[in-house]
């Protein structure tokens, strides 16, 4: 369950570490764990301060991340977009991004809030520098784990053609959107190629 008086605490200490924003952009990273019987653990990290989050096939979290980060190049709400991350109704993960600059010059503030451990991660980050990272490292370890019978039995199984277009997660996590905006580089074009604004 998330606490909103401690997320809205975290966004302050968040502020606040940012309002003098620091000379250069961080680096986002991301490494996935292998799965085990539905369970897998996936770690962020911000110019070197890693942090575990653990995800669990119910609910199925990657639609959900693929979702995210579309609406975070096509939306222009300035409060920011957040997806919440229920790790098996035991765990949850908040996972926020706020836009900083215009559409040509691509700054947010990351955040990371783990509601069970009541810690979070932070950055400053150049925004298609984050989604192409967090897209294709996902989008890899889909491709290299459908190759193995051990990701077949302990994550593919789980889910249907309906989640998984032809049984593989490669196949649901691709988004048009995302790899627009990774050729174009501009969240102005992108969003006027996929919406009517």
């Amino acid at each position: 369950m998330i606490d909103n008086l401690k997320w809205l605490t975290i966004k302050t200490d968040v502020y606040n570490k940012y309002k003098h924003l620091p000379p250069k952009i961080e680096t986002f990273g991301i490494r996935v764990d292998a799965v085990e019987a539905g369970w897998f653990d996936m770690f962020l990290s911000v110019s070197g301060r890693e942090y575990k989050v653990v995800l669990s096939s119910y609910p199925e979290p990657f639609i959900g991340i693929r979702q995210w980060l579309e609406d975070i190049i096509v939306c222009t709400d300035r409060l920011g977009i957040t997806l919440n991350v229920d790790c098996d109704t035991q765990w949850n993960t908040l996972f926020h991004i706020e836009h900083l600059t215009s559409y040509e010059k691509d700054e947010v503030l990351f955040y990371l809030y783990d509601t069970t451990e009541d810690d979070y991660l932070s950055g400053y980050l150049d925004l298609e520098q984050f989604v192409r990272v967090f897209y294709t490292t996902i989008l890899n370890y889909a491709f290299e784990g459908e190759k193995t019978e051990s990701f077949q039995q302990n994550w593919l199984e789980y889910f249907s053609d309906e989640e998984y277009p032809n049984g593989l997660l490669s196949s649901a996590f691709r988004s048009e959107i995302i790899e627009t905006y990774l050729v174009l580089k501009n969240r102005y074009e992108t969003r006027r190629k996929f919406t009517n604004d």
